[in-house]
């Protein structure tokens, strides 16, 4: 099974899906990882500001993002670990067949994977960011 971090850094979580610089991809085996690969996040609205005007709804949130690269990207991973996501990205992962996880602690992108298979991260729309007008 492979498991997908969006990151900045390419060790901790990335406090938003969609802004990250990349992801980690961990090949999860027998509930031990057995390799990292790193994929940069060619997708990702990380040049823009969440407020930006003519960015989203005037200026009010991120408006409406093709999500399709995020999909292509992570096409072979069947979990996303995430801080928080807008809810156009969780329903494109959601229906692409993926499953995600909220992380809601500050830990390394291992110590994540940790939590997962031990079966100690919810899965829900919990991992939706509500603070903007995520479409």
């Amino acid at each position: 099974m492979k498991v997908a971090i969006p990151t900045m850094d390419e060790h901790s979580l990335s406090a938003h899906f969609g802004r990250s610089k990349a992801f980690l991809v961990f090949d999860v085996e027998g509930g031990q990882i057995r390799s990292r690969e790193v994929r940069p996040n060619v997708h990702g609205h990380q040049a823009h500001s969440p407020h930006e005007p003519g960015h989203g709804d005037q200026g009010q949130g991120h408006g409406h993002h093709d999500h399709g690269g995020f999909i292509s990207l992570l096409r072979d991973c069947s979990v996303v670990l995430s801080r928080g996501m807008g809810l156009g990205a969780w329903r494109a992962l959601r229906d692409a067949g993926m499953k995600v996880y909220l992380v809601q602690q500050a830990v390394s992108a291992e110590e994540a994977v940790s939590l997962f298979l031990a079966g100690s991260l919810p899965e829900n729309e919990a991992a939706v960011c509500q603070g903007h007008a995520h479409t």
